[in-house]
């Protein structure tokens, strides 16, 4: 097991330097046109992604921008990055860690939701998280070349099951239950075997709603706004296959609610399997 020492704020924010010695555990590197789409393989290239996620989620979603200008957390050392870089401009587009169960059994996802049952299915599972976007570039081909390096990544590692936290911009009781009746009304909703949030993270006046509702009742008219409210990411999510388990987490400190998301490779639709992993970067 691989020990780090953890810089300090003050340290950072003096050097600047990465947050700590890094290695990549799959190494991915390849090109799509213009851009190079590979893992994090130094902590130069570390600092770089990390910076791209403090300007995503403290400045644009927090607008606290306070700190020392990285987005760290103690998931990041056991983890994977993906790192999209334009090298015309020589830009960080996008990055999203991956943790992968053959190289860590802690998870990001278990601080929000109660995921042992998920966690103890045969097979190797795999956690994306932090997945952000450079402003400029927040488009379907980017998204796409996250999707195609977390594909490979899968395959590199024979990952079965995919999961993580699929944000959306809303604390509004109200706005939770009109996502949450879409999604079930679009066949996303499963309780296969359900998963819950955790204590801290329950959304208790969404649950008080959602008690006193019909959850079939969803005027056309209302599907259509609150589709608005999902963003592209989860949008895509929802398209190659996710599903969910279980109600929402409220996360307070990012003024969203998150639902876990479950993709199962082996119920992947054949056309979306070949779309995504069919060419071998």
């Amino acid at each position: 097991m691989h020990q780090y020492n953890l810089l300090t704020d003050e340290e950072l924010e003096v050097s600047q330097t990465p947050v700590f010695p890094f290695y990549s555990k799959i190494n991915l590197d390849f090109q799509v046109g213009r851009f190079t789409i590979k893992t994090v393989s130094q902590s130069a290239e570390l600092s770089e992604v990390l910076r791209l996620r403090y300007q995503v989620f403290q400045v644009e979603t927090v607008g606290t921008g306070r700190g020392v200008g990285l987005d760290y957390d103690q998931f990041d050392v056991a983890a994977d990055h993906i790192l999209i870089r334009d090298t015309r401009s020589q830009e960080v587009v996008a990055t999203c860690r991956l943790n992968c169960s053959a190289f860590t059994n802690k998870f990001y996802s278990e601080q929000e939701f109660a995921c042992g049952v998920l966690l103890g299915k045969p097979g190797v599972k795999l956690e994306v998280g932090r997945v952000c976007v450079h402003k400029k570039y927040r488009n379907g081909a980017t998204l796409f070349m996250l999707w195609k390096a977390i594909a490979e990544y899968m395959k590199r590692t024979q990952a079965e099951t995919l999961f993580g936290c699929g944000s959306i911009m809303t604390q509004s009781p109200e706005e939770t239950l009109a996502v949450y009746r879409y999604l079930h009304a679009e066949g996303k909703i499963r309780y296969d075997f359900p998963i819950y949030p955790t204590h801290k993270y329950r959304f208790l006046d969404f649950e008080e709603l959602l008690l006193g509702s019909d959850i079939d009742a969803q005027p056309i008219t209302e599907r259509e706004s609150v589709a608005r409210l999902i963003p592209p990411l989860c949008n895509l999510y929802f398209d190659i296959g996710c599903y969910v388990p279980g109600p929402p987490a409220i996360d307070r400190d990012f003024k969203c609610i998150d639902f876990l998301t479950v993709l199962e490779l082996n119920e992947l639709d054949s056309r979306i399997k070949k779309r995504i992993f069919g060419d071998k970067p």
